[in-house]
């Protein structure tokens, strides 16, 4: 909201799917993908397609999950299109953020 103002940006969600796999060692998950756009002042600036896996038997993560990791890989592509937060493909830059934060803890996700 910092650069474009409140509300002047958005993440639209066009479809979402998923497909059945399986891992080389026979796990069965599911690749889940959603396809999005991200509009600056109602004008589409980047268009993307993000994927997460989903294992049932992951206690730690839901399908719901998998669909949220699918839209933020799609935003952070959409955005990169478009040129905002290009340091976070940057290896020297990430690093550098991790030794500046290395005391960083995230907080304890609630339940």
């Amino acid at each position: 909201s910092k650069v474009f103002g409140l509300g002047q940006w958005s993440f639209l969600t066009i479809r979402t799917w998923s497909e059945e796999f399986r891992t080389a060692k026979g796990v069965e998950g599911y690749h889940v993908y959603c396809e999005g756009a991200l509009l600056v002042k109602g004008c589409v600036v980047g268009t993307a397609i993000g994927k997460m896996d989903y294992f049932k038997n992951n206690a730690a993560q839901t399908f719901d999950d998998a669909h949220e990791g699918a839209a933020t890989a799609a935003f952070r592509r959409a955005a990169k299109q478009f040129g905002i937060g290009l340091q976070a493909f940057d290896r020297d830059w990430c690093n550098a953020w991790s030794a500046k934060y290395s005391g960083f803890n995230r907080p304890e996700r609630k339940q």
